[in-house]
């Protein structure tokens, strides 16, 4: 009979080989398990998932719809809101919906077309929602840099909301392609889109716009006259001459703010493209090729959305609610997106997030005669032309 130490070293050396029978690896897991593990992963690790292997990357491309059902709640809220830039502009007649009327839940899943062509699509629209999230705090606090932080949860939850309305509207009134069907590119239809959104939402789509429209025109296109006090990087003892601060900026004044209007008009993941890899584009004229090849109706007419949003916001003025300070956000640390400065202005958020659809009325005759001479109007890419 063998020794008590002997029989601890026969088991000792079994111990691998059993180990190694009992363990189970991903690839092993019937699809279904490994779809319901997917559906727990927040989006930069389902991205990484796709390279693991062969056979995961077939599984997510085969139930994306699925998995991403959860992930879209965890990660990209308000659902509703990514559900409406999917239906309108990345996925326009598949039918996108939810089996809840437009809102997810724990129970109800996204109904999208199953195609691997729609699945990336989806998930380049995904990358660039992250990507406006990481970038968005630089832009924000760019003029109060000592205030700079990270976005809480419920802040970006806002930038969300606001970039996914901005998405639509870019797509349906300043995209290349023509205002899609049921939409109508009139000062008035464009006031009856934004009407959809509260004061609240419009606040923060403000906010937003606001940063955006001073992010472009610091660093996308700088003024000539922003050329000259940033000095001469080559010489800095030598005072730049208004010649050569020409050749580098995008006009002075007016004309800079032409430029700027235009340039927003681009679609948000060409705007980003242009923020992040501006060091791509050496000269004035690398930039406006890039802008005419992304948009290359870009010049027949202004951008929109500002005389949009103020002017909803006009309407809602007389309103009964307490005043609600609209436009003191950018560049302040505060407001928007952002949390307000005191407690009792933040609560009026739930206040201001009621009167969604609200605020039509007849237009005194100085506002048609603004609102045609915007329809006429084109923009402006070269501040030499």
């Amino acid at each position: 009979m063998p020794s008590f130490g002997g029989m601890q070293q026969a088991v000792g050396q079994l111990r691998p080989a059993a180990a190694a029978a009992l363990t189970v690896q991903l690839e092993d897991l019937p699809v279904e398990t490994t779809i319901e593990i997917l559906s727990h992963l927040d989006f930069a690790t389902l991205d990484k998932m796709l390279l693991v292997s062969r056979r995961l990357k077939r599984i997510i491309e085969s139930h994306w719809a699925t998995i991403l059902s959860a992930v879209v709640e965890q990660d990209f809220s308000p659902a509703e809101g990514f559900l409406a830039v999917l239906r309108d502009v990345i996925l326009p007649g598949s039918g996108v919906h939810s089996a809840d009327s437009g809102i997810l839940n724990g129970s109800s899943q996204l109904k999208l077309p199953s195609s691997a062509g729609g699945f990336y699509a989806v998930m380049n629209f995904c990358r660039a929602v992250k990507r406006w999230e990481a970038e968005f705090p630089s832009l924000r606090f760019c003029y109060l840099p000592q205030h700079s932080r990270s976005l809480e949860p419920h802040e970006l939850r806002r930038l969300r909301s606001a970039l996914y309305a901005w998405w639509r509207f870019a797509h349906a009134f300043h995209g290349p392609a023509p205002c899609p069907p049921g939409l109508d590119n009139s000062p008035e239809g464009r006031r009856s889109f934004i009407r959809q959104f509260s004061t609240a939402q419009l606040h923060e789509l403000y906010d937003l716009w606001s940063t955006i429209d001073a992010a472009v025109g610091t660093r996308v296109c700088p003024s000539t006259s922003a050329v000259i006090a940033m000095g001469n990087p080559g010489a800095p003892w030598k005072m730049m001459t208004m010649e050569e601060a020409a050749r580098i900026g995008w006009g002075t004044y007016a004309v800079h703010i032409e430029i700027v209007q235009t340039m927003v008009k681009l679609r948000p993941e060409d705007l980003l493209h242009l923020l992040v890899y501006r060091h791509r584009y050496a000269t004035k004229a690398s930039v406006i090729q890039f802008v005419r090849l992304r948009h290359p109706r870009i010049e027949e007419g202004p951008q929109t959305l500002t005389a949009a949003i103020l002017d909803v916001v006009e309407e809602r003025q007389s309103s009964p609610f307490p005043p609600f300070p609209f436009k003191l956000s950018f560049p302040l640390n505060h407001g928007g997106i952002l949390d307000h400065k005191t407690p009792e202005l933040e609560a009026l958020r739930d206040v201001y997030n009621t009167d969604a659809g609200s605020g039509v009325h007849d237009y005194p005759q100085w506002l048609q005669d603004r609102d045609l001479s915007m329809t006429v109007r084109g923009g402006r890419l070269d501040s030499n032309s």
